[in-house]
């Protein structure tokens, strides 16, 4: 209906209002739709770094977010989907202990989430910050199948420092 929705991400605020940009490894991740002049805000999900993040919006106009979570420890980086519930989110883990490099959403006719992201394959048990500009990365493709997510490894494609990635569906719901 040509409605705005948006998720982003910003540093500690107490009121939506107070949107500021900060690094303190306190983000929280916020969904907004406008209503008229004026925007809803919503906190999808609180702490820690949130990175990467794109919304979709399944056919009755629910949104699905897709993002990447990062308490700078390695058991805590986790590739993470949320949709509404109610009042509240039901958030899910896609895939852990991972660093993402890029992601991309599309959810098909039935509202199943489609998600391609990069990840570094170099090993992060040491807890490092973050992963140097690896030469050693992955393309993944995951879904959701049975109430369960799917991992599909696709390529080792190498070196990927910043870019962009997209999934795409034809009219039979394939992924591209």
């Amino acid at each position: 209906d040509g409605t705005p929705h948006i998720s982003f991400v910003s540093g500690p605020v107490s009121q939506p209002e107070d949107l500021a940009s900060s690094v303190s490894g306190n983000d929280t991740l916020w969904y907004g739709v406008k209503d008229g002049n004026l925007w809803s805000l919503t906190s999808v999900d609180q702490g820690g770094y949130v990175r990467q993040n794109v919304v979709a919006l399944d056919s009755q106009e629910f949104p699905h977010i897709c993002y990447f979570h990062d308490n700078y420890s390695f058991s805590e980086r986790k590739l993470k989907y949320a949709v509404p519930v109610d009042e509240s989110w039901d958030i899910q883990t896609v895939s852990s202990d991972i660093y993402v490099r890029e992601l991309d959403l599309v959810l098909d006719d039935s509202g199943t989430p489609h998600i391609a992201f990069v990840k570094d394959q170099e090993s992060l048990s040491d807890n490092s910050l973050k992963p140097s500009r690896s030469s050693n990365c992955e393309l993944v493709y995951a879904t959701m199948v049975d109430g369960q997510w799917l991992l599909e490894s696709i390529e080792t494609i190498g070196y990927f420092y910043e870019g962009k990635i997209s999934v795409a569906l034809d009219s039979s719901n394939n992924p591209y």
